[in-house]
């Protein structure tokens, strides 16, 4: 009888902490769409140097350069269409750091743009990058060290396999 309860009570230990592991990932995956999202709207911002657009998806610090109303090419979002790729490391998600490889393609010049971006979680639980440029190569390598990341979105069309 006492093996019995005592078997019982593991078995409802496990099944407790599973079900709150499982919470856990699904708050993290909710995270990481959202950072995800943020890193899409980064390349939007870029491609349609939509200034209103990344005041949403930059630090404070990085919008000395901004413009209010600035929105150089609007619809270029359609025309860069599947032509984009994200790629994320997430070392460092729990000190509320995700690094991204961008690449996508500028319809106002004609060819692709790569670029290394670091998002933060600001105070109310946004994620924003914290500068319009990106960050350079060897930061990037330095934080990531041998990391393998996750393609969250595969870039699709002319030049795909580049």
């Amino acid at each position: 009888m006492k093996k019995a309860f005592v078997c019982l009570c593991l078995l409802i230990m496990g099944m407790v902490l599973a079900a709150c592991s499982s919470s856990v990932n699904g708050a993290n995956k909710q995270e990481l769409k959202k950072a995800d999202q943020a890193a899409y709207n980064f390349i939007v911002a870029q491609v349609e140097g939509d200034h209103k657009l990344f005041k949403k998806v930059l630090i404070k610090d990085a919008q000395g350069i901004l413009e209010a109303g600035r929105h150089a090419n609007p619809g270029f979002e359609k025309e860069v269409g599947e032509r984009y790729q994200i790629k994320r490391y997430s070392r460092h998600f729990d000190e509320n750091k995700l690094y991204y490889y961008l690449r996508f393609y500028r319809p106002n010049h004609g060819e692709d743009d790569y670029m290394n971006v670091l998002f933060v979680k600001d105070d109310d639980g946004n994620w924003k990058s914290t500068d319009i440029r990106g960050i350079d190569e060897s930061e990037m390598k330095k934080a990531m060290g041998d990391e393998e990341p996750v393609t969250v979105h595969k870039y699709k069309g002319d030049g795909a396999d580049e």
